[in-house]
């Protein structure tokens, strides 16, 4: 996806779809805004979003902080550095607002993520997809786009959201080759990761409490002999695949393993007929923008977080 400029509408429906991931308790609008409200921790579930990029008079600010003051949360917003933008950044930054770092908004096109997939079970030239039943643990063959029939052997089943396994003999260790794992539901094996050792367990509980809320999500594990080393969650709703809390134990990174869980989630949003995706990463997390890359995502827009004073 090369043009990251995005329509003013479809900056409106990604910020929705945002919201259908993370499932805050409760929320409204004003008009131009998204109002999510949650006790949870996390800041897409509890601050202001614009829904245009441009055009918003910042009038709305004093009604904006005391339904946020209603609800026992501070004040927070969600703001893209964007030039339509700037009028409500100096505004905060004037009432003693504290700007967090910096996180780029990326998207690209489920087209890209397929020919990176392809290319990534191409540099393991015996990986495979294969997609199991949740009912019975059967495999049968069938067709898939993410990966070419010549280099992967393709399994479907008859159900409506089936798991789907992929195992690469280049990353086979020890015990076994390792696997992704989709899933329906939430579940203690895609959950651990984020209480693991090496992590916050606090923050992960609270992102796996999250996460689990929303109906429109799925989530994937990969594990080794039943060990889970990395996850993930998609969400498709309004015309997006968005790509939610990527996880990999420390131990285990550098392995490829959330370039497997992408994959996974690219075969999946071209089951679905999504046509494109969004992911959120802090500018700081080198890794993962790397990953993101070779994926084909790219910033549309970089955003802070603005925080009220004590």
């Amino acid at each position: 996806m090369a043009d990251t400029a995005l329509a003013p509408h479809n900056i409106d429906s990604l910020e929705r779809a945002t919201l259908d991931a993370v499932c805050p308790a409760a929320q409204t609008e004003l008009p131009g805004w998204l109002l999510p409200f949650d006790a949870a921790d996390i800041g897409r579930a509890r601050s202001a979003i614009p829904l245009r990029h441009q055009d918003l008079d910042t009038s709305a600010l004093p009604a904006i902080e005391q339904l946020y003051r209603d609800q026992g949360l501070p004040p927070t917003f969600r703001i893209a550095d964007t030039p339509g933008l700037r009028h409500w950044q100096n505004r905060l930054r004037d009432l003693g607002y504290r700007q967090t770092a910096p996180v780029h908004v990326q998207i690209a096109s489920v087209a890209d993520m397929q020919a990176a997939a392809h290319r990534f079970v191409t540099t393991a030239r015996k990986g495979f997809l294969q997609i199991e039943s949740q009912a019975d643990g059967r495999a049968r063959p069938a067709q898939n786009s993410a990966l070419r029939q010549d280099d992967a052997s393709i399994w479907e089943d008859g159900s409506t959201m089936p798991m789907a396994l992929i195992t690469s003999s280049s990353q086979e260790g020890a015990k076994g080759p390792t696997q992704v794992v989709l899933l329906d539901a939430p579940g203690p094996a895609w959950a651990s990761v984020y209480t693991a050792p090496g992590f916050d367990a606090a923050d992960g509980a609270l992102r796996v409490q999250l996460l689990s809320r929303s109906r429109f999500a799925r989530y994937a594990y990969v594990h080794n002999a039943g060990v889970s080393l990395a996850a993930g969650t998609v969400c498709i709703s309004r015309d997006w695949l968005s790509v939610h809390g990527m996880r990999t134990l420390p131990h285990a990174q550098g392995q490829g393993l959330g370039a497997s869980l992408l994959a996974a989630f690219t075969d999946l949003a071209h089951q679905r007929g999504i046509t494109r995706a969004f992911l959120q990463v802090e500018a700081d997390n080198a890794p993962a923008l790397a990953l993101y890359r070779r994926f084909g995502f790219t910033t549309a827009w970089t955003y802070h977080y603005w925080k009220a004073p004590a």
